[in-house]
């Protein structure tokens, strides 16, 4: 390209422009890298902070929340006496002053709650057993007072019917730790049932209505028991004493339930003779008998204290045949 000349009138004046080139997406810097630097320092202190705070007493930490209350800070009350002592300059502290709409930190029933540990929940079961174990005593002792007026009204209306005087030494009563045991010995001369037969004898009625008379006013669980002599059966014997004695129970319990409404009766045994009043003498009719056993409400009522019977039906008539 030719400059303008010396002395020329119009000179040719050229103008470069040179354009830049811009990039579609311009390179980021490493500021993100700060940033990012910056969470990590955050998030280190955070966490140190927590591990320290959980070596702390709670003391220190309630003189580090009082050193931080902004009330507290205006009134002069840090709530540290030394380096993390916990201890404020008046008995409340800044709490004093603070009203419940203010009060970011827990309630102090939380912190109370929270230092009473095991040693208060032991205390407090401790507590509990101990009025259990009173109610249960005084219980025990209301009970044992109803049997001892049950067993005397008993004998006084024995004694009103001339009809049992006779059988008075045939009942007996046994305090056992499952209650109380009612038993109803069969005397040789006025027979309770006849012989292999489980029909309640006429002249034993009498005596359960006596039984009944004073049964109506507990609430007591009551199991009635059957047993047996140790007269055997014949060989191959359909029935047996566990059938006898079963058969004789629940001829009792029906004759009882039919005197006393409500009567609560929840067990009917037969024991054949397997638990003989007179080991000696198998055949005695000492060994015959009817046992009601008045529950202790303190116990199970659903298990006896000797095992259980046949739940078998009974017709004993082989049994004359011995």
């Amino acid at each position: 390209m030719n400059s303008p000349k010396k002395g020329d009138k119009n000179p040719v004046i050229i103008n470069i422009i040179r354009k830049k080139k811009h990039m579609d997406h311009e390179v980021h810097g490493a500021g993100w890298k700060i940033a990012y630097a910056d969470f990590m320092t955050a998030m280190m202190t955070f966490f140190l902070v927590m591990w320290l705070t959980s070596s702390m007493s709670q003391d220190q930490k309630k003189g580090v929340a009082q050193y931080f209350d902004p009330i507290g800070a205006m009134e002069g009350a840090s709530g540290v006496g030394g380096a993390l002592g916990g201890k404020a300059l008046s008995a409340d502290g800044p709490f004093s002053h603070m009203t419940a709409a203010m009060q970011l930190n827990p309630p102090l029933g939380a912190e109370t709650k929270t230092t009473e540990g095991l040693g208060a929940f032991e205390e407090k079961n401790k507590s509990q057993k101990d009025n259990q174990d009173k109610e249960l005593e005084e219980a025990l002792k209301k009970e044992k007072k109803a049997f001892e007026v049950l067993e005397k009204n008993l004998y006084e209306a024995m004694m009103n019917d001339s009809r049992l005087h006779d059988m008075m030494d045939f009942v007996k009563f046994e305090r056992t730790p499952d209650g109380l045991r009612i038993d109803l010995i069969e005397n040789y001369k006025r027979p309770m049932f006849a012989l292999g037969q489980f029909q309640i004898h006429p002249d034993t009625k009498p005596l359960l209505d006596a039984v009944a008379s004073v049964l109506k006013n507990l609430r007591n669980p009551v199991s009635i028991e059957g047993h047996t002599d140790g007269t055997p059966y014949p060989p191959g014997a359909s029935f047996t004493n566990w059938e006898l004695s079963l058969a004789r129970a629940n001829e009792t319990r029906k004759h009882l339930e039919a005197s006393v409404q409500g009567l609560n009766v929840v067990q009917v045994v037969g024991k054949a003779d397997k638990f003989l009043s007179v080991p000696s003498q198998p055949r005695s009719s000492l060994n015959r008998r009817m046992s009601l056993v008045i529950w202790s409400q303190s116990k199970n009522s659903s298990s006896s204290s000797q095992g259980h019977g046949s739940s078998q039906g009974v017709s004993d008539q082989n049994r004359n045949q011995s």
